[in-house]
């Protein structure tokens, strides 16, 4: 029996469920807009509010108990073998003839949940359906945001392998949205994506690459600060953040500033894939 994507995501249940902050996903949308050709830009100008603020629907929708959403936001990508993880067919089907659909369900799914959701933001575009261009562009931000999060390619999630629990939030959530205003995201040109599938792919072998340098940073952050900052009280500090921030943040910049490029490329994508429509 064969399988697809959308079944998938009706089975199983996620290990975890954090995301990018509220703030890194309403940047990537919105800065995504900044992006488009010209011939995009009054359709997404004229939407970039809506499109900004949906862009945490999917949150939303899996912390309102769906349990069939979680496995949409990542990959533990380094369950099936080493790098770069050849061992996983990148094939849907494939991969669950060898693994089982369960297993890749309850690993993530998020490199194929992506090219699902490009699919059908085409769809939209071809039928001129503007709930759901405007719906479709929201979450594949969202997705494409999660999957260039470093925490969201490894079992390793939240620092629960290395005694560094919390790791997943303070990096992406509570970080960013202390110092993400002084993060750079210069404008890029638009490209398109011709194999969508080893394009979402690629962007997990790359946020895997950086998840010891974040989980460095972290050690680092906590012996030469938090010792101090406890005291009687279990908190990160100031002190933890500026530091971890000096070790971390550039990571952060950069997989945000390519989420942007990214997200862009998808939403250009789909839309000459749907034949270039007028959109307005």
């Amino acid at each position: 029996m064969k399988f697809s994507v959308v079944t998938a995501l009706l089975i199983c249940i996620s290990s975890y469920g954090w995301s990018w902050g509220s703030w890194a996903h309403k940047t990537i949308n919105r800065r995504a807009v900044e992006n488009l050709p010209k011939e995009m830009q009054p359709f997404y100008n004229k939407h970039v509010d809506w499109i900004e603020q949906h862009s945490v629907d999917p949150d939303n929708v899996r912390d309102a108990e769906d349990s069939t959403e979680a496995p949409n936001h990542y990959i533990d990508i380094d369950y099936y073998g080493r790098y770069p993880f050849d061992e996983l067919p990148r094939n849907f089907n494939d991969a669950v003839g060898k693994f089982t659909l369960d297993t890749l369900v309850s690993k993530g799914i998020v490199p194929w949940r992506i090219v699902a959701v490009q699919e059908s933001l085409t769809n939209a575009m071809r039928e001129k359906n503007i709930t759901s261009i405007l719906k479709w562009s929201a979450w594949l931000g969202h997705y494409v945001g999660d999957a260039h999060q470093p925490l969201h390619a490894t079992l390793n999630y939240d620092g629960q392998y290395s005694n560094q629990t919390g790791i997943h939030w303070r990096f992406e959530s509570a970080m960013t949205k202390k110092f993400g205003d002084t993060y750079l995201f210069p404008k890029t040109e638009t490209e398109y994506v011709h194999q969508p599938l080893s394009f979402a792919f690629d962007i997990v072998l790359e946020s895997y690459t950086y998840l010891d340098s974040v989980l460095a940073a972290d050690v680092i952050a906590r012996e030469q600060t938090v010792a101090l900052e406890m005291k009687a009280l279990p908190q990160f500090g100031d002190a933890y953040y500026t530091l971890l921030n000096e070790k971390a943040g550039t990571i952060a910049n950069k997989q945000i500033h390519k989420a942007i490029q990214r997200v862009a490329n998808l939403w250009y994508t789909a839309w000459v894939n749907a034949g270039k429509p007028a959109l307005d």
